[in-house]
C-alpha cells in the first residue's frame, strides 16, 4: 500500500487495542498485501500511461485505443481486487468489538464528510447569489478605460471633445 496507507492503518489500529498476537498476524498478512497492492497500482499506472499515449497520437486507430481502454479496465480491477484481499486480510483478524468500533469510526468520517459537502454547497449558493445580485460595473470611456464623468455644461446631446465630430449625412 502507498505510504498514506500505511499511515492510514496505523491510526486505525492505534484506537483498536490490537494485541500482539494480533499484530503478528496483521504484519504477515499486510506485508504479503503490500507487494500485491503495489505490483497491481504500478500495472494500472502503466496500463493508463498507454491508454494516454495512444489516445493522443495521431497514429493510433480505434482497435487500438479500445484494446488498451480494456487493459486499463482490467488493471483497475485487479488493484481493486488486490486492495479488497490486503482490508479482508486485516478485518479477519480482529474481533467483533474491534470491528464494530471501524464501523463507528466510518460511519462518523462519513457523517462528517456529509457536513463538509454541505458547507461547500451553501457556500458555493451563496456565492452564486452574490454574483447575481452585485450592481453592474460603471459604465468606462474605451479609450482609457476609466469611468466616464459628466463634464461641466456637458448635456446629454452634446458629444466629448474627445470623440471625432459626427460625420455629415449628404444626399
Amino acid at each position: 500500500m502507498p505510504q498514506r496507507g500505511i499511515e492510514h492503518m496505523k491510526a486505525m489500529m492505534s484506537g483498536l487495542d490490537i494485541t500482539a498476537e494480533q499484530k503478528q498476524q496483521l504484519g504477515e498478512s499486510m506485508k504479503a498485501a503490500h507487494t500485491e497492492v503495489r505490483k497491481a497500482e504500478e500495472n494500472s499506472r502503466k496500463a493508463r500511461a498507454e491508454l494516454m499515449k495512444l489516445a493522443a497520437s495521431d497514429t493510433a486507430d480505434e482497435a487500438e485505443i479500445r484494446k488498451a481502454a480494456a487493459a486499463v479496465g482490467q488493471a483497475l480491477a485487479e488493484s481493486a481486487i488486490a486492495r479488497n484481499q490486503a482490508r479482508k486480510a486485516f478485518v479477519n483478524v480482529l474481533t467483533d468489538e474491534q470491528k464494530q468500533k471501524i464501523d463507528e469510526a466510518k460511519a462518523k468520517f462519513r457523517e462528517k464528510m456529509e457536513e463538509r459537502k454541505q458547507k461547500m454547497e451553501d457556500w458555493k449558493a451563496k456565492a452564486k447569489e452574490r454574483r447575481e445580485n452585485r450592481p453592474a460595473p460603471p459604465e468606462k470611456n474605451s479609450k482609457n478605460g476609466k469611468k466616464k464623468s459628466p463634464r461641466k455644461g456637458d448635456s446629454p446631446g452634446k458629444q466629448d471633445k474627445a470623440s471625432p465630430p459626427a460625420a455629415e449625412a449628404t444626399i
